[in-house]
């Protein structure tokens, strides 16, 4: 079994480096060309399944590649990134800020701590290590399109991997992270936020007549 998990299509708010989380931003026309090239990049893959993040962004990433490759689209609030509540659409930089100060004047552990109207990273860890589970009992090759932090998370999950491994992991808009799961129960990262599709099909407009 092998499981693709793919961020989102880029979104204006990505563009712009803004904090997006449950706030429902769609693709932008660059994030439809993303998803359009990584139908392609995964149309051979043999993929049973689609898992997709209700949010629009995610859920017209994963409607575009289903079209591709002849699948239906599974539905999963599970699979949205963390809510970041109040402080949904501050630039990453004011984000950074004000995350920093809530989590240094609390004496709780900073993995507990949720920004005004959010979720704590442990809520997230949560509902992801529910999605994780599904997937592995229900042994069919599946795509997953989810978000950044999300993404990260859940690939730690999948790999078994401690948790505090989440920030060493980038997920670029779009790109390919494919995990192989063994028979004896091993499992391997077989490549990580892979973005060729988009450079090969660069190559190929740039070479055409």
């Amino acid at each position: 079994m092998r499981v693709f998990l793919v961020r989102h299509g880029q979104t204006e708010w990505n563009d712009q480096k803004r904090v997006q989380g449950h706030t429902d931003v769609h693709l932008d026309s660059r994030g439809k060309e993303q998803a359009s090239l990584l139908g392609e990049a995964l149309s051979k893959e043999g993929i049973e399944r689609i898992l997709t993040s209700d949010l629009m962004r995610a859920k017209d990433t994963a409607e575009i590649v289903g079209l591709r490759i002849g699948l239906p689209i599974e539905l999963s609030s599970k699979l949205r990134e963390r809510s970041f509540g109040e402080w949904e659409g501050f630039t990453y930089e004011v984000f950074t800020g004000r995350f920093g100060e809530l989590t240094s004047s609390s004496d709780q552990d900073p993995h507990s701590v949720a920004p005004p109207g959010g979720e704590s990273l442990m809520d997230l860890r949560q509902r992801l290590k529910e999605v994780a589970e599904d997937i592995v009992k229900r042994q069919k090759s599946t795509l997953v399109v989810s978000h950044g932090g999300a993404c990260g998370i859940l690939l730690c999950e999948l790999l078994q991997i401690p948790q505090s491994s989440t920030r060493k992991f980038r997920f670029d808009n779009a790109a390919i992270t494919e995990i192989n799961f063994y028979r004896d129960g091993n499992r391997s990262l077989i490549r990580h936020n892979d973005s060729s599709h988009f450079l090969i099909a660069k190559t190929l407009s740039s070479t055409s007549p």
